[in-house]
């Protein structure tokens, strides 16, 4: 028995009931990620750029505050958070570079930050450490190149990221080689001064992902008012009356 056939009872009401489900639920999927995103970026946002306040005011004491560690903890999950929401919407959106090295990059992040985490409880740091920063830092480049020359980069914003995340790395590459070869006292507080600068600009960097929600999310009610996507969908209907 053909599969049309089961449905027969019901009418041409049920293809009808397929699309407008479909449609329902694809737009609310998408709202709904853009809104968690939405939300999670503003929150690391507003703790980022609050730590970095607190360190050009303390500087290099905030990590031996009592507190630190448990913000630290706080900080990093609510950005992977977002980013699993941010890896989620590359993979909806069918931008492959940026999805796999994305998840390359969170991998690498992940790993530093439990290096920190042993640091700041009391650890001594071992050689491996930077090694590991570098490859932290090596993928993130190529995260930011996926963003700008990849089919993510027609989004705006995410380009700018990108663009912006690139210049971060190499300005921390450029920091790293610099108090490698001079260890005097006043470069010792020179770098600690522009470390904070440049934590301050990263704090920044989700601003511009906060931006493509943004846009996506209007984007997707203008489509939604087109009249031209009114018809496809009236022609979608009418092609399943056919059948």
């Amino acid at each position: 028995m053909p599969v049309g056939d089961i449905y027969a009872g019901r009418g041409f009401l049920y293809p009808c009931e397929i699309l407008i489900f479909g449609n329902f639920l694809i737009e609310s999927m998408n709202r709904n990620l853009y809104f968690f995103g939405i939300i999670f970026l503003g929150l690391s946002i507003i703790l980022t750029f609050f730590q970095s306040l607190i360190q050009f005011q303390l500087g290099n004491r905030i990590f031996s505050l009592p507190s630190f560690i448990p913000w630290f903890i706080l900080v990093i999950l609510v950005s992977l958070i977002w980013t699993i929401i941010l890896l989620k919407y590359y993979h909806f959106k069918k931008y492959r570079s940026a999805f796999i090295l994305g998840i390359i990059t969170t991998g690498a992040a992940l790993c530093f930050y439990f290096l920190v985490y042993l640091m700041l409880k009391g650890n001594r740091p071992g050689t491996y450490n930077a090694l590991i920063f570098l490859a932290f830092l090596g993928t993130g480049i190529l995260y930011s190149l996926s963003l700008i020359f990849s089919g993510a980069g027609k989004r705006p914003w995410l380009k700018a990221a990108g663009v912006f995340g690139l210049m971060i790395d190499l300005a921390l590459i450029a920091v790293m080689i610099w108090s490698m070869i001079l260890i005097d006292v006043q470069s010792y507080v020179a770098i600690g001064k522009l470390n904070q600068w440049i934590s301050l600009a990263g704090a920044l960097l989700p601003v511009l992902y906060l931006f493509n929600f943004l846009s996506e999310i209007k984007q997707l009610k203008v489509e939604n008012r087109n009249p031209s996507v009114l018809i496809s969908r009236l022609r979608q209907l009418k092609t399943w009356f056919t059948l």
